[in-house]
């Protein structure tokens, strides 16, 4: 039996004040799963620590720079969509003052986007997404 390849990724979860509500930064990529939304995250290269992908990837897909590190949210494991490789996912929360996404302009796949994060249809095609965005609005509810 052939060795499934595992591929370790990072991102996370970018959240903006406004006024009483939490916006949570999404990437939405047009011509894939119909517009579907997701966390931005990625492959980790070879010699980066977590963290620094996980900013690196943010800014990538959805172009914030502007990042305060509040806590490491954990990592989840998934086969990927093609079942071609094993992903181990880590997840960080991060903060952001940064209202305009700057996404290189060479960048017209992603497509970066604020949100409400308590609105219903904040939600990504991967569950482990939706746990990361649902273990996120707990702590909010459990610090209001």
């Amino acid at each position: 039996t052939e060795e499934i390849p595992t591929r370790v990724s990072a991102g996370g979860v970018v959240l903006r004040k406004e006024g009483e509500r939490w916006m949570i930064a999404m990437e939405q990529q047009e011509k894939y799963m119909d517009g579907a939304r997701f966390l931005p995250k990625g492959h980790v290269e070879e010699g980066e620590d977590l963290e620094a992908a996980a900013r690196r990837e943010i800014e990538e897909e959805v172009g914030i720079g502007e990042l305060k590190l509040i806590e490491y949210l954990g990592k989840k494991e998934r086969m990927s969509m093609l079942r071609s490789e094993y992903k181990v996912i880590h997840y960080f929360l991060f903060e952001t003052t940064q209202i305009d996404m700057h996404l290189a302009p060479s960048n017209k796949v992603h497509i970066g986007k604020w949100f409400d994060l308590f609105d219903e249809e904040v939600a990504t095609p991967y569950e482990e997404q939706n746990e990361i965005i649902e273990l996120v609005r707990e702590k909010l509810s459990a610090s209001n």
